[in-house]
């Protein structure tokens, strides 16, 4: 598998030398959406890779191409440099690692840390100092030019780590697993802009004068100062947002956006379609923040997504176990034995452990 991912980062690294030298032109937007589609394709076949190895590689490097031969659109400032956030993230696509599945935080073009901790508490002061688990670390970028371009960083959490983020003007993330965040190392005088792919949970500081807006495959959130929670997994069909306090309005780019209260919840399907914002406790929606999962009246095949996610492990459900429904509350400070003990308790299942899945069936 090491030799197919690197035939892969090959492929897309000439290809986007490719696009560099000839200077191929895209919409921004365009290929933020086109990058996101292709990353949930990419994942949903991952999770197939047990049956399909060697279509893997195909089907990536094909997703890749896609990808790279609609930069013909690209405006040059998309390509040449980094003016906006966007710009970088599709000039910093994160390229994925079999076998390295620790916390990364990209702080520059060529300046990585990797964090093996399950867990990272990243630190940025005002005065750009950053600390990780408490180590400091110089990231405060050398121009003192008032007009220099923006230093763009990214954190990248995959399945069973988490990492806590305090950004620069005070506001807290929370990031789930399996997620990727872009955001500056020092924000704009004007506004502030953070991307996210994945499920993050923020509580923004209070800024009137520099609203915050979190970018998604499908939608932007915009605040001034508040707290919720965004769900937008690439493999996802659906992403949605929960406002715990404050007000936060959520647009899809169309001219069509929704203005939600505190306590509602609002889902967004993959073509930036709105639902109707729905009242509900927000408590199970942030439980995992506190490494806790709780749910009411779920389908079991929900719970064990949840599960794989957490403790970057798979899952083969048997259909009749996904429509199974329970409601209960897990400890994942727990092991995941433990936690599998509990469901079994509770429902008519069985779970066994062959070739790197864990199957559950009827009991």
């Amino acid at each position: 598998m090491g030799k197919q991912q690197t035939d892969i980062d090959n492929v897309v690294r000439r290809l986007v030398d490719y696009v560099n030298s000839n200077e191929v032109r895209v919409d921004p937007d365009d290929v933020m959406r086109s990058w996101f589609g292709v990353s949930r394709a990419v994942r949903v076949n991952r999770r197939r890779r047990v049956y399909r190895r060697v279509a893997l590689l195909l089907t990536a490097s094909a997703a890749m191409i896609v990808l790279f031969v609609g930069f013909p659109f690209l405006r040059p400032s998309a390509v040449d440099s980094a003016d906006s956030i966007k710009d970088y993230a599709m000039q910093n696509l994160p390229m994925s690692d079999s076998d390295n599945d620790n916390i990364v935080l990209m702080i520059s073009d060529n300046e990585r840390i990797d964090v093996e901790k399950e867990e990272a508490e990243i630190v940025y002061t005002a005065q750009g100092d950053l600390t990780v688990n408490s180590d400091t670390v110089s990231a405060k970028p050398k121009s003192v030019d008032a007009v220099a371009a923006p230093v763009y960083s990214q954190l990248i959490v995959p399945k069973g780590r988490r990492s806590q983020l305090l950004l620069s003007d005070g506001t807290r993330v929370w990031v789930n697993s399996g997620t990727r965040v872009v955001y500056p190392q020092e924000f704009a005088t004007d506004r502030r802009e953070v991307i996210v792919e994945g499920e993050a949970y923020l509580e923004v500081a209070s800024d009137v004068a520099r609203p915050f807006t979190v970018i998604t495959r499908d939608f932007n959130v915009c605040v001034t100062g508040t707290s919720f929670n965004v769900s937008a997994y690439p493999m996802e069909p659906e992403a949605s947002v929960v406002l715990v306090g404050g007000r936060v309005t959520v647009d899809n780019g169309k001219g069509e956006h929704v203005a939600l209260v505190p306590g509602q919840y609002l889902a967004v399907d993959s073509a930036g379609v709105f639902g109707t914002p729905v009242d509900v406790d927000v408590v199970p929606y942030v439980s995992w923040i506190h490494n806790m999962l709780i749910y009411s009246n779920e389908p079991l095949a929900e719970v064990f997504k949840k599960l794989e996610l957490y403790y970057g492990c798979r899952f083969a459900v048997d259909p009749i176990v996904s429509e199974m429904r329970v409601s209960g509350k897990l400890d994942l400070k727990k092991s995941l034995d433990e936690v599998i003990s509990v469901i079994t308790y509770s429902a008519p299942i069985v779970c066994a452990e062959e070739e790197g899945f864990i199957y559950v069936r009827p009991e």
